[in-house]
């Protein structure tokens, strides 16, 4: 345990040290996640017949706002 909190540590110190935030990580994360799924979610979504108007509207009103989370994140 006490290995695990060092390594933990010594990363987060690498991580400010390099001038890199968590927050820069996660929003990079989220973007990579985001480039992954959102394409494939939404060609889902459009050839989906089972899917209402107003069921793939509310999904794709997910997707942009996902997207305009990421971009509003990375702006910072």
């Amino acid at each position: 345990m006490n290995k695990f909190i060092i390594g933990l540590l010594s990363v987060l110190m690498l991580l400010m040290a390099g001038g890199c935030s968590l927050d820069k990580i996660y929003v990079q994360a989220d973007r990579d996640t985001h480039d992954v799924i959102a394409p494939s979610h939404r060609k889902y979504v459009e050839d989906d017949p089972n899917l209402t108007d107003e069921q793939k509207e509310r999904r794709y009103r997910l997707l942009e706002s996902w997207e305009e989370r990421i971009k509003a994140a990375e702006e910072k």
